[in-house]
């Protein structure tokens, strides 16, 4: 690869990453996208920053070795794989946004969704910038690139790999839910408590000795 791929590979990696942050703007409100997914956004910024001094030496005519050409070709796809999943959430109303981000990641086969691709990315950039003695100038931007490298691979897994914490159903399905223990389903008249005996009155969200507005008049 010449200098010149190498400066407009590194080029398109920034503007995607600069598109990906707007995106991230739209959504750093939202609650419901997980913890890691809101790290990976907060991280775009300084990302760039990290990348633009090796865009500057490449611009006055430094060259990249066969090293850091590899780190450069990674970054290169994680980046496309970022703006990707900014861009299609962004587009999402809010309520549909989980679900938007579970399905495309899915497709991506990115299990741990978006901070994985950012995880992978940020090392590349911190060895790319060090691999081409930019260390020195860069050392705090590059020290708390890694910093959130660790912290995102402490976090629990994103949304997209994460067990859902609600149950829906729709229509006239019959939903029956159990995260653990033994479960008895009813769906019919009956008994509805399998196994289980009261010897006093029982009340079910109702205080003792208050009528039930549809109890029938006896």
């Amino acid at each position: 690869m010449s200098a010149n791929l190498d400066l407009n590979s590194i080029s398109l990696i920034i503007q995607r990453l600069e598109e990906a942050s707007y995106d991230y703007n739209k959504l750093k409100e939202d609650r419901n996208l997980g913890a890691a997914f809101h790290a990976s956004g907060r991280a775009l910024d300084l990302i760039q920053t990290v990348l633009r001094p090796i865009e500057t030496l490449l611009q006055n005519g430094g060259a990249l070795s066969k090293k850091s050409r590899g780190f450069l070709d990674d970054c290169d796809e994680k980046s496309k794989v970022i703006k990707s999943v900014f861009n299609d959430i962004a587009q999402k109303p809010p309520r549909s946004r989980p679900y938007k981000y579970k399905a495309v990641m899915q497709q991506l086969n990115e299990g741990m969704g978006v901070g994985t691709s950012m995880v992978q990315t940020m090392e590349d950039v911190c060895d790319l910038a060090e691999d081409n003695i930019l260390g020195g100038p860069m050392e705090e931007d590059i020290k708390r690139l890694r910093e959130i490298i660790d912290e995102l691979s402490e976090m629990e897994p994103t949304l997209a790999n994460r067990q859902a914490d609600a149950f829906n159903a729709w229509d006239n399905a019959k939903q029956f839910n159990s995260l653990g223990g033994n479960q008895s389903n009813n769906a019919g008249p009956g008994n509805q408590f399998n196994s289980t005996s009261f010897h006093a009155t029982v009340h079910f969200n109702q205080l003792p000795n208050q009528e039930s507005p549809n109890e029938p008049e006896t």
